[in-house]
């Protein structure tokens, strides 16, 4: 939990500089369930999240429209946080193409320092993909995985424990 203590600032002031001297690589996860997109947004800085890789099959919510990917992408790319979306490689749906070159490619791109949290739609990581088929795999590849949690102080992911 040192890392997500770390990582997690309760006054949502963590430099980018400081989460990049963590000694593992970490990956953030996140759902955005039914908050405003201000909350998405500051609960993202608050990890210092560079890039938000969307893990949505399909990237659009019916209940809050501002979750949809054409109109999460401005909004978090005005806030300085890039947005990809990977749901056809690493959805929770079936049809997933590319998917061991898409997690080498993560896993990479977060052990040379990249800030990153993948998204999905359930706020509870316990009831979603990120548990159940990411977490494992980033973290069977070395990665410190961290669920970013509303309200809560975030949560390492362990193989042990699957949610402590």
């Amino acid at each position: 939990l040192k890392c997500a203590r770390m990582c997690y600032n309760k006054n949502k002031s963590l430099r980018l500089k400081e989460a990049k001297k963590m000694t593992e690589p970490t990956i953030f996860t996140i759902g955005p369930s039914n908050k405003t997109i201000n909350e998405f947004v500051e609960l993202l800085k608050s990890g210092g999240v560079e890039t938000l890789i969307d893990c949505r099959t399909k990237p659009y919510s019916r209940w809050c429209p501002w979750f949809n990917h054409n109109q999460m992408k401005p909004v978090l790319e005005a806030n300085g946080i890039k947005y990809e979306h990977r749901g056809r490689n690493m959805g929770g749906l079936a049809g997933n193409v590319d998917v061991e070159e898409t997690y080498d490619e993560i896993t990479a791109r977060a052990e040379e320092g990249e800030i990153m949290a993948l998204c999905c739609s359930e706020k509870d990581p316990k009831n979603c993909h990120r548990s159940s088929v990411l977490a494992p795999e980033f973290d069977s590849r070395g990665l410190k995985v961290v669920h970013l949690l509303y309200d809560k102080e975030p949560v390492v992911f362990s193989q042990q424990s699957k949610l402590v």
